[in-house]
């Protein structure tokens, strides 16, 4: 039967199968992560680290890094990896607005980007966020808050969700944010770009992302990437004039 269909319903019938089975083969992986300890902390609690590159990625994600708000860098702000083998991105005396509105005033945030490589298409299922504090009496003080936009933050972002409590003493604790129910993070090709918010935290301790010890993702993206329709047409091309060549 298929000797029998003409060059284009051929095209067709293999891009369709393409199709369903790059559909039904995709589920839910990490995409895009970060490990603070694994890309290199300098062993001190001082200097001003503004940004560390992924150090996870699907080859058809493009690699990224997570950096600094203007409002969260500063000389007393780092990316440390301390003797106990914990690794962070510190917001150290900057996540002390009164509220939300007050921190994106003053740009305190952390910033990561996620974007497939030309010719895919993502959806995105899950977003992993380990947050810590220290020295904090009232670990209900602080929140952070997670957004995120397709437009760079041009017009406001979209509210995944907020952490509080914040994990004290150092500890870290992850929270998994459902990605899922967001339509416009679904078969994208677009630029995704999430920022973490901090505020309401007293100006005397640390608070950031990270700090579990020993490598472990500390942000992590999870969700499917497959080839756009037009790429798997490109490749049924091939596969049509490799059947042709057989002949």
């Amino acid at each position: 039967m298929f000797k029998m269909m003409s060059k284009t319903s051929r095209l067709l019938a293999i891009s369709a199968v393409m199709c369903l089975a790059f559909a039904g083969a995709a589920q839910a992986d990490l995409l895009l992560g970060w490990d603070f300890t694994a890309a290199g902390a300098p062993a001190s609690t001082t200097g001003n680290v503004v940004s560390v590159n992924s150090t996870t990625n699907d080859t058809a994600i493009q690699t990224a890094p997570i950096t600094r708000g203007p409002g969260a860098a500063t000389a007393v702000n780092t990316f440390l990896d301390l003797n106990q083998g914990w690794g962070a991105m510190d917001g150290r005396r900057r996540f002390t607005s009164a509220n939300l509105a007050a921190a994106k005033t003053a740009g305190a945030y952390f910033q990561w980007v996620v974007a497939p490589v030309s010719g895919n298409i993502m959806s995105l299922d899950s977003l992993d966020v380990v947050t810590y504090q220290s020295n904090v009496p009232n670990v209900n003080a602080g929140f952070i808050e997670i957004e995120y936009s397709l437009d760079n933050f041009v017009t406001a972002g979209t509210t995944v969700g907020t952490i509080n409590p914040v994990s004290n003493m150092w500890i870290g604790q992850n929270t998994n944010f459902s990605l899922a129910g967001f339509a416009n993070l679904q078969n994208t090709t677009s630029t995704v770009t999430f920022r973490s918010y901090g505020y309401g935290f007293p100006d005397y301790h640390n608070v950031g992302l990270g700090q579990i010890t020993g490598n472990n993702t500390d942000v992590g993206v999870n969700g499917t990437v497959i080839p756009e329709p037009a790429t798997l047409g490109l490749m049924a091309i091939g596969g049509l004039m490799m059947l042709s060549r057989k002949r």
